[in-house]
């Protein structure tokens, strides 16, 4: 008897659809994963929506489009039907095990974070620069709809205030100021304006990354009309938590006892102190906290190379550098003037002197050369592959790499 021949449609309509569907959501899914970190963990971007990546340019084009508000914005008070050109949020950097990235609830919306009444009560007693005041403290960023005038895509630039947003805030100011302001930058028409922007390798604190030098608005002369979006809402990008769920991740890290009844807040601060404790024993309180420090902290390295370049510094490179290393500068020293300089520069100069040396006692060592600092500890190629490897989710030189691409 002959073998009965197999159903040439039978398996065929068994896989059909999933086979269909494979490539474009195994797509779907790489593009997420590579978006987790960037993309954010705090952004959750739509189809067909790419961003818009920085790189080393003496002439970046960029369009902004203006975006009609669905609500109110709660950190920049503007009202819901306005249009407006940005959103301005904040975020949490080394938050649970994973050290992911999360929204600041304070900063985006207003709202009551977990993490900042850590960040309030570590303030206690402590200078703002303190590393573990630092490893909790919100960082303000900005999301803007733009049109790339170099491959044609409408994208969303999302960029931090210290990196690009306070040059923009300082170039639109300084124009208002001297009524030079000819074409309003989210003007669609002809007549808006288009951002010209020099942007430059920097390699203060050891590593790499691209740091706009110098912004300018020219008129466009291209009118954008087809590129707006009635429809596009800034508040849906966002992956919102409650503020249970950012205290839960906050303490992911210390999970493992649940005894006693202590309040969210008490668990936060003390399991925190008590994972560092175990960590870094020492024979005293001293040494004990700046252990504690070493251990829950990306430290911004200094080397002497960046030192010893104040001596030639202006006052908007002096402002910066301090910016950088989150220094406050003096009430008696922000007036700008010859006299002045020379003292900002001087006690600037002592600041990170005296930050370094604390460094080195805390075993923070100075980076031996940009080239090792440079290098993906995944194998990869730094500055390109950012966001591509699976490693690149816990990645403690996310930041830099990210900065360099």
């Amino acid at each position: 008897m002959k073998p009965t021949k197999p159903s040439a449609s039978k398996a065929p309509s068994v896989f059909q659809n999933a086979v269909k569907n494979m490539r474009a959501q195994a797509v779907e899914s790489i593009k997420r994963q590579a978006l987790d970190k960037q993309g954010l963990t705090t952004l959750d971007l739509p189809k067909g929506l790419e961003l818009f990546k920085m790189k080393k340019s003496l002439d970046l084009k960029i369009d902004i489009l203006p975006v009609i508000l669905k609500k109110d914005d709660p950190i920049e008070k503007i009202r819901k039907g306005s249009a407006y050109y940005r959103r301005r949020y904040g975020i949490h950097r080394n938050v649970g095990g994973g050290d992911k990235t999360r929204l600041c609830l304070k900063l985006t919306f207003g709202k009551p974070c977990p993490i900042c009444e850590v960040w309030t009560e570590l303030r206690k007693g402590k200078d703002r620069n303190d590393p573990l005041v630092r490893a909790v403290s919100a960082s303000a960023r900005d999301m803007y709809l733009v049109f790339d005038p170099e491959d044609k895509k409408v994208k969303l630039l999302d960029a931090s205030v210290f990196g690009f947003g306070k040059y923009l805030d300082a170039e639109i100011s300084a124009r208002d100021a001297t009524g030079t302001m000819d074409n309003w930058i989210a003007d669609y028409t002809e007549d808006g304006g288009r951002l010209v922007l020099r942007t430059e390798e920097d390699k203060g604190g050891g590593f790499a990354f691209i740091k706009t030098a110098r912004i300018d608005i020219v008129r466009r002369g291209v009118d954008l009309s087809k590129y707006l979006d009635p429809d596009f809402d800034f508040e849906k990008l966002f992956k919102v938590q409650t503020y249970d769920q950012l205290a839960d991740e906050f303490n992911e890290i210390h999970d493992g006892s649940d005894e006693g009844e202590s309040t969210e807040k008490e668990v936060m601060d003390d399991e925190d102190k008590k994972d560092d404790e175990d960590e870094n024993k020492t024979s005293s309180d001293e040494d004990e906290e700046s252990k504690e420090k070493e251990g829950t902290n990306e430290v911004i390295e200094i080397d002497d190379e960046i030192i010893e370049s104040i001596s030639t510094m202006d006052y908007s490179d002096l402002n910066d550098m301090a910016e950088y290393y989150r220094i406050g500068i003096p009430k008696d020293l922000q007036e700008q003037n010859p006299k002045n300089k020379k003292k900002l520069r001087s006690w600037l100069r002592e600041e990170l002197e005296q930050r370094k040396e604390a460094l080195e006692k805390m075993g923070v060592k100075e980076p031996q050369s940009n080239e090792q600092d440079n290098e993906c500890p995944a194998g990869g190629t730094f500055g390109e592959d950012c966001d591509t490897l699976p490693e690149c989710n816990s990645c403690k030189k996310w930041d830099e790499c990210s900065d360099a691409s």
